[in-house]
């Protein structure tokens, strides 16, 4: 397992948030290759522009890329913003903006965002079975979302009642986010994923190096919403993004 004492403070801060056990799960091999260049991009204060331009092209959002200085409280539309943000990142097959802490916004209007220079790109099977999973989960299509957790790896090898537990448990993950608003909360989200990867060590299920990354980029939407501390429609956000099931075929 990596040892997180020289890393940046950014990556001690996120990592704090996810289980011990997730981080014994993961496959460091393939998650130290990708991290590096991650980490070397540290250095520049700005996400350079070519790849601003690359979320200009793939984002649905209405959004203003500027530099200020971040002195706004989290309200309603600057949480609902960067939750959508959460979203529609991943209609992205050239690469995203990992940390969504709300340093990094405030809401006039649109959502306004000088994005940190944290970029990460997802295996494009990978992404497209996080889109199946999420889809099937709020179009409430058990088939299409079997389909995801299948295509992403985790149900490969598993017996039909272990299938059926996995699919619990990652629906147990989404909390209650299908019939009702939530409110996001950091120590819940570490309690569900723990579940999830003790699973996967119970059960010698192989995880993808994409998962870390996922992992850090929900640990900085969770930061950024607990601060908000008020109910979200999670699912009403997610289809203002996604308004008919997307076809990864």
């Amino acid at each position: 397992m990596l040892s997180t004492k020289f890393l940046p403070s950014f990556f001690k801060e996120v990592l704090t948030h996810i289980p011990t056990l997730a981080l014994k799960s993961v496959d460091w091999k393939g998650t130290l290759k990708e991290l590096g260049p991650v980490l070397l991009r540290l250095g520049k204060d700005r996400l350079e522009d070519s790849k601003i331009t690359i979320l200009k092209n793939n984002l649905r959002s209405e959004i203003i890329f500027e530099k200020f200085e971040p002195n706004q409280d989290i309200n309603s539309e600057l949480a609902r913003g960067i939750l959508k943000l959460y979203f529609d990142q991943l209609n992205s097959s050239e690469g995203m903006v990992i940390d969504l802490r709300s340093k990094f916004f405030r809401y006039e209007d649109k959502l306004n965002w000088n994005p940190s220079n944290i970029w990460y790109k997802l295996d494009d099977t990978f992404r497209l079975a996080l889109l199946d999973i999420y889809n099937g989960f709020y179009f409430q299509d058990d088939e299409l979302f079997s389909k995801g957790l299948k295509e992403i790896g985790l149900s490969e090898n598993l017996t039909p009642e272990k299938t059926e537990e996995l699919e619990s448990l990652f629906k147990a993950h989404f909390g209650q986010g299908l019939n009702e608003p939530i409110i996001f909360k950091l120590e819940k989200f570490q309690e569900s994923f723990y579940h999830l990867f003790k699973f996967f060590v119970d059960n010698e299920v192989a995880l993808s190096k994409d998962f870390l990354f996922v992992g850090i980029y929900l640990v900085t939407l969770y930061m950024s919403l607990e601060k908000y501390g008020e109910e979200i429609d999670v699912k009403e956000v997610f289809l203002e993004v996604f308004p008919h099931q997307v076809d990864t075929n």
